[in-house]
């Protein structure tokens, strides 16, 4: 890949980004990989053989991924005793919660998310790591898989008039990064980018506002359901949905490719024992 194709599938990116409202810096541009090739004895495989392959090593998978999906406890009763309903579909990336507030409504919206990774490389850190370092990281630690989430926070009134907030969940506390104020608020979550000639000012850097007006933002939205129970269900809810997804994912591709005219929308591991 040559610069200047570097350079383009950089700007696709950040384009990409702008159309679904995914932070830009959680982009990394694919590894360019180079392969062997094949041997002779593998090109003389049947097309048919190369596919009952792909589709025992996906069956494979699907069995190991399925035996990590799991369920958050007490789930409803969170959600009913913070007077939220969610909208949760199967076939989407996003996860919607909603309240009312009077003449207002709040929605919380995010998408499903990758576990942090942190104990996995805990444990490899306290297998090669330096021995002194090693030794200041207690059992607790060395276990614990950081929860983290980003997420937006809307409430609006019956005309659409509103305001946005960007967050995240860091092991329970509340960060924020971002407040505007829209008159329309749906629209940030419209396909597109729109006109940009007619958006709204986003207002100033959230952390270079006075101290004081950070925390009763914070107050506010706590008041409103964001407390660390609800923080950390929301981190939670998007491991739980990306896991969910990836085996839908793997499910989906072993149908087709058994049968290009039928694939089901949801699958259970029986269907696919090997």
């Amino acid at each position: 890949l040559n610069a200047e194709y570097m350079g383009i599938r950089k700007i696709n990116m950040l384009r990409r980004a702008l159309l679904f409202g995914i932070r830009a810096s959680s982009f990394v541009l694919p590894q360019v990989r180079c392969f062997a090739p094949q041997s002779r004895k593998s090109l003389q495989k049947t097309p048919k053989r190369l596919q009952d392959k792909l589709i025992k090593a996906i069956s494979e998978d699907f069995v190991l991924e399925e035996q990590k999906m799991e369920k958050i406890e007490g789930e409803e009763e969170l959600l009913k005793a913070a007077e939220m309903k969610i909208n949760d579909d199967e076939n989407n990336l996003e996860v919607k919660l909603t309240k009312s507030l009077g003449s207002k409504t709040m929605e919380i919206r995010f998408d499903a998310q990758e576990s942090s990774g942190m104990k996995e490389m805990m444990q490899e850190y306290l297998e090669k790591g330096d021995p002194k370092q090693k030794a200041a990281i207690s059992p607790e630690e060395a276990q614990e898989d950081t929860p983290h989430a980003d997420f937006s926070v809307v409430v609006k009134n019956s005309k659409g008039a509103g305001l946005y907030f960007d967050c995240s969940a860091v092991q329970g506390e509340l960060q924020v990064f971002k407040m505007m104020f829209l008159k329309n608020v749906d629209s940030l979550f419209s396909p597109g980018l729109g006109d940009f000639t007619k958006f709204p000012y986003p207002g100033p850097s959230f952390l270079s506002l006075d101290d004081k007006l950070q925390q009763e933002v914070k107050n506010y939205l706590t008041s409103l359901g964001l407390t660390k129970p609800m923080l950390d269900y929301i981190a939670k809810k998007g491991q739980v949905k990306d896991q969910k997804l990836h085996v839908n994912w793997l499910g989906k591709m072993k149908s087709f490719l058994k049968d290009p005219t039928s694939a089901p929308q949801t699958f259970t591991q029986q269907e696919y024992q090997i």
